[in-house]
């Protein structure tokens, strides 16, 4: 009894998704070709993780802001994958349960997740048109 009131009485004074979850999301980035080197990035933070291979894995803080994936490769035009972060479960948990109404996991960034794989296929650069012989 001691210990779950001890558990609702964190909770309700700190975020759900900030004890839970954590303000860290880890990445899946998948890219084709897969030897691209991709970048994640958002405003004010150009270059967050960096990644020479598909199915690695980046690690970021958690926020409300776009997070935008460019990778280029060799004989492929340059492709970006931008996605939002959505509220978490726990995030969504804390707002409606807490006294705080998520002011804690919006502060600390945990009230956000982004989806756990970004995938970015690269277009291959198209050859220029034959000339016509003279």
């Amino acid at each position: 009894m001691r210990l779950t009131t001890a558990i609702l009485a964190a909770l309700t004074l700190t975020g759900c998704a900030t004890v839970i979850e954590g303000t860290d999301q880890t990445l899946t980035i998948k890219s084709f070709p897969e030897d691209a080197l991709c970048v994640a990035a958002r405003r004010n933070e150009p270059n967050l993780a960096t990644t020479t291979k598909s199915g690695q894995t980046i690690t970021i803080g958690k926020s409300r802001r776009p997070l935008a994936v460019a990778c280029e490769a060799p004989g492929y035009v340059t492709g970006t994958v931008v996605v939002e972060s959505t509220v978490s479960d726990w995030g969504a948990a804390g707002i409606a349960l807490t006294a705080t109404g998520g002011i804690v996991d919006w502060s600390t960034g945990a009230l956000r997740t982004y989806p756990d794989t970004v995938t970015v296929i690269l277009q291959p650069v198209s050859s220029p048109p034959p000339t016509a012989a003279k």
